[in-house]
């Protein structure tokens, strides 16, 4: 069973991000920059496929980095991980010893003032508890992905609607009925300290959000809407009110409704 690693990331010059991030294993890396070029190889033993592209969009990236890919595994990244020694083997095991799931994700160990609250027990992920979790949490079964589903275009990093765009994918597997599984063991951990795209909570972060549930399709997107500005009002009460951040993501949603029309 073989592994890759499949990385986004921007403007990069040379090939030192793949030792800066730990890689040992088999990566496909798309990297968005002002020329086109696909350029294959070998480091430490294992080969890295390099795709330079002039396309726009995290979104984007991680459907480029699907296509290309051709192991057993593939296990999503940001240019902002260093993986643990051994990633490959803890990964690789799940995978055998559960073959009914199709996505596996994992813990990635976060600076402590954004630490993020991971189950303490391996537990299904369901629609609900698919909200919690991250990109760089996710590994999967390739072939259950390829030509299946798709990271949607219109959001995530590089567009208007900058999040959710790993939620919506999960919630497109789950819709599929294929198998999710949480493990508590770290695969990586986060070297950046802030986010690339997080300003605050102003209007703008809850458009964004708003146009993310509606990407979800679901039925529920008011209610999801709703219990997200509740549960998260002690976070932003000092910047929107409760009724400007449902107003703003009424307006995301709207928007993102008219972009797909």
């Amino acid at each position: 069973m073989r592994l890759q690693v499949l990385i986004s990331t921007m403007n990069q010059k040379n090939f030192q991000l793949i030792e800066k991030m730990n890689i040992q294993t088999e990566a496909v890396v798309v990297n968005q920059c002002d020329h086109k070029s696909i350029e294959e190889y070998i480091f430490k033993g294992k080969k890295i496929l390099w795709i330079n592209t002039t396309e726009r969009g995290l979104s984007r990236s991680r459907n480029m980095a699907v296509r290309y890919s051709d192991a057993d595994i593939c296990a999503i990244a940001d240019d902002d991980l260093r993986f643990c020694d051994g990633y490959e083997n803890v990964i690789i095991e799940q995978f055998v010893q559960h073959k009914k799931y199709d996505i596996i994700c994992f813990k990635v160990n976060e600076q402590e003032e954004r630490k993020k609250r991971y189950p303490s027990k391996s537990c299904d992920i369901n629609y609900f508890t698919s909200f919690r979790v991250s990109s760089d949490d996710i590994t999967f079964r390739r072939d259950k992905i390829y030509k299946n589903i798709n990271f949607d275009v219109n959001i995530g990093a590089g567009t208007d609607y900058p999040m959710g765009e790993e939620n919506v994918f999960l919630f497109e597997c789950l819709r599929k009925g294929y198998k999710i599984r949480f493990k508590p063991y770290v695969i990586s951990e986060v070297l950046r300290n802030e986010s690339t795209w997080f300003n605050g909570f102003d209007e703008k972060y809850f458009i964004g959000r708003g146009a993310a549930f509606a990407a979800l399709k679901t039925r529920y997107e008011g209610i999801i809407r709703l219990q997200f500005a509740i549960r998260k009002y002690r976070r932003y009460k000092e910047q929107i009110d409760l009724f400007s951040a449902l107003r703003a993501m009424k307006v995301g949603s709207e928007r993102y409704h008219k972009l797909v029309e």
